[in-house]
């Protein structure tokens, strides 16, 4: 039943003791005291929910609480530069190295092949890339010969800026399976995906794996707001896409009075998108608990930024001209895109449509700064 996987999502999602978050602070603040982890567990800072009767923490919840809490971030990143001088350049690392290299180039690239006329002008710069996915089932997870399914994401070949889809190889445990025996998802279907079944086996785990290759460019759309068209509110996809989606985006009192104080006395709506997203862009990053045990998932990122003091919309407390003092942090990942779609919600906005001309809007911002990872990766896998 339902009730009996939410229990166990949640057991999963908390599953850290109070000592083993302490631990874990103090290797930041080594006088840590219980009176400040019971004030941050009250607070909300550091989440966490009655499982049998105890009181458990999310298993990221001691990183996040240095990931929302300023003075704390603070310590924690003066700790990180004593362990390791190297931080103390102020380089980007990672794939904040490598976007701040190829954004500016996607943009250049963009802009020269529209003032040239050319024929696809806003994929630019492609990259081949190679990717290993594999899942593991560890040993005795189920009962011997229990059937195990599995779906691994596979890229769509029905988007413009990736081509030359290769599978590379594919399998279960070591054995790869011929590609006759493998089960591609249908091109209409929401998720590409590459579809596996197995037995298992007794005492022993199972993996399931694929390697494949194509080509990715990026995109760039630069928005002219004044040429963004009206909304056919007739069709289909705007109802679907505008509308609440209980229980996971429900247009509560908050989400309602921020949506509409920040756009307030703006018409356009590309530019009332543009609003909301430069809002909470500004958010810290934090990991977030499994998406199906949260009722109202934009409420849940509200609370966690309230919870850290960054603001309180609906009781104006450093909203939105404080939070326009913040200095440029990370976006908070796929959950403050969460936010972002139910206030889009509620204002009826669907950057989906082509009013936006086939989704421009999202490509837009999706190279605002210098963040694009996320949302690109989920468009090579869905519609």
């Amino acid at each position: 039943s339902w009730e009996r996987d939410l229990s166990q999502r949640l057991a999963v999602d908390f599953s850290r003791t109070r000592t083993e978050v302490r631990d874990w602070i103090a290797g930041y603040i080594p006088d840590v005291t219980d009176k400040q982890i019971d004030t941050w567990t009250d607070e909300g800072l550091l989440e966490n929910m009655k499982i049998g009767g105890r009181t458990m923490y999310f298993h990221n919840a001691a990183p996040n609480l240095f990931r929302i809490v300023p003075e704390l971030k603070a310590i924690k990143d003066s700790a990180d530069i004593a362990r390791d001088p190297s931080l103390a350049d102020g380089r980007l690392r990672g794939k904040d190295s490598i976007d701040a290299a190829v954004i500016p180039l996607i943009r250049r690239d963009v802009t020269q092949a529209l003032e040239s006329g050319a024929g696809s002008p806003f994929i630019a710069q492609p990259r081949r890339m190679r990717v290993t996915f594999s899942v593991t089932v560890p040993a005795n997870t189920l009962r011997r010969g229990s059937k195990l399914r599995c779906w691994l994401p596979y890229p769509r070949e029905d988007v413009a800026r990736q081509t030359g889809v290769r599978l590379i190889r594919a399998g279960i445990d070591s054995t790869d399976l011929p590609e006759s025996k493998l089960r591609f998802s249908d091109p209409s279907c929401c998720h590409s995906s590459l579809y596996f079944e197995a037995k298992v086996k007794e005492g022993r785990p199972t993996r399931f794996y694929e390697v494949f290759e194509y080509v990715s460019a990026g995109e760039w759309h630069p928005v002219d707001p004044e040429k963004v068209l009206p909304y056919d509110t007739e069709s289909t996809d705007y109802k679907e896409y505008t509308a609440e989606k209980p229980t996971q985006v429900v247009f509560s009192d908050r989400i309602r009075h921020i949506a509409d104080s920040l756009t307030e006395g703006i018409t356009n709506p590309y530019l009332k998108a543009k609003a909301i997203y430069s809002w909470v862009d500004r958010f810290p990053w934090a990991s977030a608990r499994e998406y199906s045990t949260i009722s109202n998932i934009p409420e849940y990122v509200l609370d966690v930024a309230a919870d850290s003091s960054l603001h309180d919309p609906l009781q104006g407390r450093g909203y939105p001209d404080q939070m326009a003092e913040r200095p440029d942090g990370p976006s908070g990942e796929c959950k403050s895109a969460r936010l972002v779609r139910g206030l889009f919600r509620r204002l009826r906005l669907d950057p989906r449509g082509p009013e936006f001309r086939g989704d421009l809007l999202r490509r837009a911002l999706l190279l605002r700064r210098n963040r694009p990872v996320q949302a690109c990766l989920q468009q090579r896998f869905r519609r």
